[in-house]
C-alpha cells in the first residue's frame, strides 16, 4: 500500500478548509484517511496549522508528500525536511 500525504478539501463552496492527510494513493481525494496532520483555512489570518512531530514521523516511514503538501512542509517547518 503505498502512502501519500495530500490536501483534503472540507467545507462548502465558497467556504472551503482543508486539512492535511496521510492516505493511500490510491482512494479519493475527499475520501477515506489514516491520520490528520495539520489543517489550513484560507479565510483566517495564520489559519494554517500543521503538527511537525506527526510530519516527521510519517516521512521517515516513507510517505509521499505531494506537491502542495511539500511546499507547505518547506514554508510552516523546514527543519523537518533537512532531517531527512
Amino acid at each position: 500500500m503505498a502512502l501519500s500525504m495530500r490536501m483534503r478539501q472540507q467545507g462548502r463552496k465558497n467556504k472551503r478548509m482543508f486539512r492535511f492527510v496521510v492516505a493511500d494513493s490510491r482512494s479519493p481525494r475527499d475520501g477515506k484517511y489514516i491520520d490528520c496532520v495539520g489543517h489550513y483555512d484560507p479565510h483566517v489570518e495564520d489559519g494554517m496549522v500543521i503538527d511537525k512531530e506527526k510530519v516527521e514521523e510519517w516521512l521517515k516511514k516513507g510517505v509521499q508528500p505531494s506537491e502542495k503538501m511539500l511546499s507547505v512542509i518547506k514554508k510552516k517547518c523546514p527543519e523537518v525536511l533537512a532531517s531527512k
